[in-house]
């Protein structure tokens, strides 16, 4: 019986066919922006995304789920998914990219810099009180995955004191 590929996921074009290209013998169902039919759960040798619970109870084929996110723990718990199937997310994909995004973001608020282009469109040219600095200040970061820790080096590389919460004790960066 032929496997099938279920993509929950978007998919751009060139990726869609770079896809197909590699996997020519596998039939490859995209449900990126509708719920999956129950006929494609059932049918699903493979997924790619974040099925719900009651979605993965159809999926009597499932060999491999590969998650979108990093996060995984609904997944996790005996059960929920079929026995043998494995499973694979996305921890440390989006560390690098979304750490520089919250720190852009924290130098944008720091410096007020939302408020100053408001200004500049408005052509006002009015103080807008202290700014705050990176150096000397302190960070809290909650949640130290790849994500956090990478924010957290970021922060203490420009002179914050950074301190940082996990809910694993045993683990420290």
């Amino acid at each position: 019986m032929k496997k099938t590929l279920l993509v929950m996921m978007t998919f751009l074009p060139e990726f869609r066919a770079k896809l197909e290209a590699q996997a020519p013998g596998l039939d490859i169902v995209y449900c990126e922006k509708q719920p999956p039919s129950e006929e494609a759960l059932k049918r699903a040798s493979y997924i790619w995304g974040n099925p719900n619970e009651e979605q993965l109870s159809l999926c009597e084929r499932l060999e491999w789920l590969q998650l979108q996110t990093a996060g995984h723990d609904q997944y996790m718990q005996p059960g929920v998914l079929p026995k043998g199937a494995l499973l694979c997310n996305c921890s440390g994909a989006y560390g690098l990219a979304i750490s520089e995004f919250l720190l852009a973001h924290t130098l944008v608020l720091m410096r007020k810099l939302h408020l100053y282009r408001d200004h500049q469109h408005e052509r006002s040219w009015s103080h807008l009180g202290r700014i705050g600095i990176v150096a000397r200040s302190s960070a809290l970061v909650v949640g130290i995955g790849d994500i956090g820790a990478r924010y957290a080096q970021k922060m203490h590389a420009l002179g914050a004191r950074v301190f940082g919460i996990r809910r694993q004790v045993d683990k420290k960066p």
